[in-house]
Order: C-alpha cells, then structure tokens, then sequence
C-alpha cells in the first residue's frame, strides 16, 4: 500500500501552506492541543 501523496495533493499541500504563510499574522501560534504536537500542515 502506497500512502506516499500524489503530485496533485503534493501540490495542494504546497499551495495551502503558502496562503497560511501569506495571510496568518506573523505572531499567530494556534491551538497546538488540537493536534497535540507542532504537526505541519
């Protein structure tokens, strides 16, 4: 079983990672307790 992403999720990970660099507040931190951990997007 691949679970590896394919080249157009890979590309929607990309972009959806851009426009939260871009639009976020630079001193915005999140709720970590919703993931648990520091997860990457």
């Amino acid at each position: 079983m691949d679970l590896s992403f394919t080249p157009e999720q890979e590309a929607f990970r990309q972009e959806v990672r851009q426009w939260i660099k871009e639009n976020l507040p630079p001193d915005w931190e999140g709720d970590e307790s919703y993931f648990g951990a520091k997860d990457p997007v």
